[in-house]
């Protein structure tokens, strides 16, 4: 498990996603990019603030024997959208609708 607690809004990170790739789960902050990248309860855990009281609760809370399930949900997840590929189809497909719009 990778605990990402963000202070502040950051566009985007890539901590998540580079530890999703390696099929490890994220508990992240809901800053920044974050709610982008970590789907709650599936690939990773959101908490609101970066608050210790928070992290560890959510630490204790989280089910030990699904981390593992979670981290190749997490992978996968990463595969489908966050490849170079995918990024480059998404950043296709919406120069494609402007040219159209």
């Amino acid at each position: 498990l990778t605990v990402l607690p963000t202070r502040w809004d950051e566009g985007f990170s890539l901590v998540p996603i580079e530890s999703m790739a390696c099929a490890t789960p994220v508990l992240a902050t809901r800053k920044g990019g974050n709610p982008e990248i970590v789907v709650h309860q599936d690939t990773g855990y959101l908490i609101e603030e970066c608050r210790k009281d928070d992290i560890e609760a959510m630490l204790i809370s989280i089910p030990k024997n699904d981390l593992e399930a979670c981290g190749a949900r997490a992978r996968d997840l990463v595969l489908k959208r966050h490849t170079l590929e995918a990024w480059g189809k998404a950043h296709e497909q919406m120069y494609a609708s402007l040219v159209q719009a």
